[in-house]
């Protein structure tokens, strides 16, 4: 007489339960995706034979971004974390094929932009790259500045 009603309780349990699973899992499915990245270079107007770069990186589910800028005059980082996650920015300064310097920085979420000033011979190539601090979302990299 009891078994009915409990074996029908049971089975709106269970539904429930997966239902609450199924919504679950796909808002997560959303978000966690990766990031993108573009990134290019272009001549400096202000820095003859130099070119400026930069990489952006942005959360398509909600539109954080991420970024670094190389100016060539004046050999100029800029970072930026408009994000709620945490970034790594690197710059490499090639002389010929070799790495003559890495710089790191990191800024966590929503700190002030930070820029650094070098001082580098003319014409070293510069790779620029950020991560964030969850590997999934993947890295940008740009190899076009110019120093």
């Amino acid at each position: 007489m009891f078994r009915r009603p409990a074996r029908l309780a049971l089975a709106a349990s269970a539904a429930a339960l997966l239902s609450t699973t199924v919504l679950t899992s796909s808002a997560q499915a959303k978000d966690g995706d990766p990031w993108k990245c573009s990134h290019g270079s272009s001549a400096s107007a202000t820095d003859a034979g130099g070119r400026d770069s930069y990489v952006t990186h942005v959360d398509p589910d909600n539109g954080d971004r991420v970024g670094m800028n190389f100016t060539a005059n004046g050999e100029k980082l800029t970072q930026w974390n408009d994000s709620d996650d945490t970034a790594d920015y690197y710059a490499k300064f090639y002389k010929g094929n070799s790495i003559d310097l890495t710089w790191h920085w990191n800024l966590e979420p929503k700190m002030a932009d930070y820029t650094y000033n070098f001082e580098r011979p003319e014409g070293q190539r510069v790779q620029l790259e950020t991560k964030l601090f969850q590997p999934s979302k993947g890295g940008c990299i740009d190899n076009g500045g110019v120093a």
